[in-house]
């Protein structure tokens, strides 16, 4: 998955940003780790919620 998202934000960063392709696999490195980070706090942030409380009917 990380390699996937590595991909991805290289690409954005070539077709969007306009970077050159080897300057954008170097940058891409640091922000698919904050992506991958981000969203694995997102998935432990929804892990740990309480289940809403049901209300009676």
């Amino acid at each position: 998955m990380r390699a996937m998202l590595h991909d991805c934000v290289t690409a954005w960063l070539v077709k969007v940003e306009h970077h050159e392709p080897a300057e954008a696999r170097e940058s891409a490195t640091p922000i698919a780790h904050r992506v991958m980070a981000l969203y694995q706090a997102g998935l432990l942030y929804t892990a740990l919620q309480s289940p809403p409380e049901e209300t009676a009917s």
